[in-house]
């Protein structure tokens, strides 16, 4: 279990899936945990998680880039993400705290989330932005740049990735 615990160190969000597939995979015999003779498939599956967290970093550098740019040009979109926060928050401790008509008073602070929402919606196309502009763009949106699926099971992109890496040595 530890060193299926240990896989997950490459990956930006590990989980248990993750972590429970691995463990079946070695449970009927495929891909046991890396002895001496083979470290250099565990090198070459290192080397595909450092170049996941690299695309990963790139495309949040973007992706601030461009929200900084809507914020210089629109600044009212940062006020708008600064109060749905807040609100978000709010709801968090209205929900932990209880009290009475905690419902009506969470569905008027989502309604307006809602509002400001479409405030920020239309700020942004009025400008010429799509509305997603300032999202993170990933090169793989079925793993978000992960290698790992929700599932737990390796994307296959990773496979491609580290067939392309093994097959250049």
């Amino acid at each position: 279990i530890l060193e299926a615990c240990k896989k997950t160190s490459g990956i930006s969000n590990p989980n248990i899936n993750y972590i429970n597939s691995v463990l079946k995979a070695w449970s009927s015999g495929a891909d046991k945990p890396a002895r001496p003779a083979e470290e250099s498939k565990t090198n070459f599956i290192a080397q595909v998680f450092r170049s996941y967290e690299e695309v990963r970093l790139k495309n949040e550098k973007q992706a601030e880039a461009r929200r900084h740019e809507v914020y210089k040009k629109i600044p009212r979109v940062k006020e708008i993400e600064e109060e749905i926060r807040d609100i978000g928050l709010k709801i968090s401790k209205v929900m932990l705290s209880g009290g009475m008509d905690v419902k009506n008073r969470i569905k008027a602070m989502k309604a307006e989330i809602d509002r400001l929402n479409q405030e920020k919606a239309f700020l942004m196309t009025e400008s010429n932005f799509r509305i997603d502009y300032m999202d993170v763009v990933y090169d793989c949106p079925l793993c978000k740049d992960t290698g790992t699926l929700d599932t737990g099971e390796r994307c296959s992109c990773f496979v491609e990735k580290l067939s392309k890496l093994q097959n250049s040595v």
